[in-house]
């Protein structure tokens, strides 16, 4: 098969004709097509390369933070994670965060803890200084001593007074 020009010159008394093979008039056509599929082919692969390490390079980092919330969800409130990234992103922000919150639960315990010890201690006073003082009147000889006692609830230590109201002397613990 070819392919077939044609031209009238010279006023349209002469007639110039042209043929060419149909397969070599359409090589270049080929070649073209077969270079673009080679170039869409290697743009794909790089691009699809890119997408590779750059997303990998993110799901290591939200790795890292899916462990570190799973070792809080274990009772480790001091996890930190890394915060360094070669970019700033949502998850360098994410991870920040995280470690804020985890630095605040943990000083949020540390804090209850020592709450709670205050309070074994002064339950403990508490306990203790009932035991000192008579819950009944005392009467010896014309001597006699009478009390009520209430005790701290949020503080340490005993506070005392007395005074001397005749023929009494009254004290105040």
């Amino acid at each position: 098969q070819y392919i077939v020009a044609y031209d009238l010159i010279q006023g349209g008394k002469s007639l110039v004709l042209s043929y060419i093979p149909e397969s070599e008039a359409f090589e270049s056509v080929r070649t073209l097509q077969i270079r673009s599929m080679y170039g869409g082919l290697c743009i794909f692969l790089i691009t699809l390369g890119l997408a590779f390490l750059l997303s990998n390079g993110i799901s290591v980092r939200i790795r890292g933070l899916a462990d570190a919330t799973a070792k809080v969800a274990d009772g480790q409130f001091g996890v930190q994670v890394s915060e360094t990234a070669k970019v700033s992103d949502e998850v360098t922000t994410l991870s920040r965060t995280f470690n804020i919150m985890s630095a605040k639960i943990s000083e949020l315990l540390e804090q209850r803890v020592k709450q709670i010890r205050m309070e074994k201690e002064l339950e403990t006073a508490e306990l203790l200084q009932s035991k000192f003082f008579p819950n009944e009147k005392i009467q010896e000889g014309e001597y006699r001593v009478e009390g009520q006692s209430w005790f701290a609830s949020e503080c340490g230590g005993d506070y005392w007074q007395h005074a001397n109201l005749s023929p009494y002397l009254v004290t105040i613990m």
